[in-house]
């Protein structure tokens, strides 16, 4: 019997994963699969490649993944298979095709598979030995394991992965593959505006929410993606609307018998009305590490004052970070708002804010710590405390899609 050629493979792998991981069989209905055999890839890839749109595959990179995962057995062959169909549909879900930015593609691609694979490993997939794999980036975002890969560089030397993404050569562009940067890869016909790209990851947030639904009743959205699904579903609060009400939650109130209730009191029933304390108390924390501009920051605090303004009395906290702290100070008018500048510009190390704070005398008391920061700060155990001993804490994230380890996250978004 002949071996099975890369196109029976990947129908072979296709069907596996159909039965075994439905929603990403789901997701890859969403992608037009090319394979690029000796007559149609100038590019010369040869492994995979995905835009958004499209998957390539080289056929000779399937038939070597298949056949390492054969000398185990067949279903291991289907695994590695369907492992990289997985994750070449997880690069277009997670938005990693628009988020690179100005980082180095190569480190950048790297950092985008770390966070991909742990996910998929712990989805129970089999991975393919090429493919690059750290339980430390478990639960990390690709732009956290990049900047700890630039402080790490040896763990970047001769890395291969599973594909290449734009910007690296061998990327499949919309021409014949002439005249690319030898440096680079694509055709410029493949650069696409914001625009387009948040199209794109607006298209795959639809299709991740369908992918959930037809799995849903067989029990078939794999472990942690529930909250990417989510996250995609919940409905969007402005987060200056959000803060308001947060902060307004503070206004202490009781009941007084000094004031009757004049609901009733006409009617010859003497009740107590409530008696509310206007004054509130909060901790702010700016991340001023290079990703939040001046001008958001100004945006930021001019939100503040503008709510603090509907109160009698009020504290605020406040202090910036990067890798040290900067400019601690306590405002109580409007002016004080209007005179502080946020400082700082180097490197991320939110724990210098709170380990300031924890010494402050008002912060077993204070009602709420907001912590507006891009995000990009690294495992867990950087961002704060801990719940039990921190306040009722915002994480206003802006430019990621991280979560806070505890309390609540809201993204930052231009009002």
């Amino acid at each position: 019997m002949s071996n099975p050629t890369a196109s029976e493979i990947m129908t072979a792998g296709r069907f596996f994963m159909m039965q075994k991981f439905p929603f990403f069989a789901y997701l890859l209905f969403n992608l037009e699969v090319i394979e690029l055999g000796e007559d149609n890839n100038p590019w010369k890839l040869q492994t995979a490649a995905v835009d958004g749109k499209r998957f390539w595959y080289n056929p000779s990179f399937i038939q070597e993944i298949y056949q390492e995962g054969l000398k185990e057995s067949k279903e291991i062959g289907n695994h590695k298979v369907a492992f990289l169909c997985a994750h070449e549909v997880m690069h277009c879900a997670l938005g990693h095709l628009g988020r690179r930015i100005d980082r180095d593609p190569e480190i950048w691609n790297q950092a985008a598979d770390y966070a991909i694979n742990a996910m998929l490993v712990e989805a129970k997939l089999t991975m393919p030995k090429i493919g690059l794999y750290d339980k430390k980036y478990s639960g990390w975002s690709a732009e956290e394991i990049y900047d700890d890969l630039l402080k790490n560089p040896d763990k970047t030397k001769g890395k291969s992965t599973l594909d290449v993404h734009a910007g690296q050569p061998g990327f499949p562009g919309e021409g014949d593959g002439q005249g690319q940067d030898p440096n680079g890869g694509g055709d410029p016909a493949d650069a696409l505006s914001p625009e387009e790209l948040q199209d794109l990851k607006d298209q795959w947030e639809e299709n991740m929410v369908q992918a959930a639904q037809n799995c849903k009743d067989a029990g078939n959205i794999p472990a942690g993606f529930e909250r990417l699904i989510k996250k995609i579903t919940e409905p969007k609060v402005k987060w200056n609307e959000y803060i308001e009400t947060v902060i307004k939650s503070l206004v202490r109130s009781d009941y007084t018998w000094r004031i009757p209730n004049k609901r009733v009191f006409a009617n010859g029933i003497t009740m107590p009305s409530l008696d509310y304390d206007d004054s509130v108390e909060i901790g702010i924390a700016i991340d001023m590490s290079g990703s939040i501009s001046d001008e958001e920051a100004a945006v930021f605090l001019g939100e503040i004052k503008s709510i603090m303004g509907q109160f009698t009395n009020f504290k605020i906290h406040i202090a910036c970070f990067d890798s040290a702290l900067h400019a601690p100070a306590t405002l109580e008018s409007e002016e004080d708002l209007d005179n502080y500048e946020p400082k700082g510009g180097g490197g991320t190390t939110p724990m210098a804010w709170w380990n300031w704070a924890m010494k402050q005398d008002w912060y077993d008391t204070v009602g709420t710590v907001i912590m507006f920061t891009d995000g990009y700060i690294g495992g867990p155990e950087h961002w704060g405390p801990g719940e039990e001993k921190s306040p009722n804490t915002i994480w206003l994230v802006k430019g990621s899609d991280y979560e806070g380890p505890y309390g609540t996250t809201i993204l930052y978004e231009k009002l």
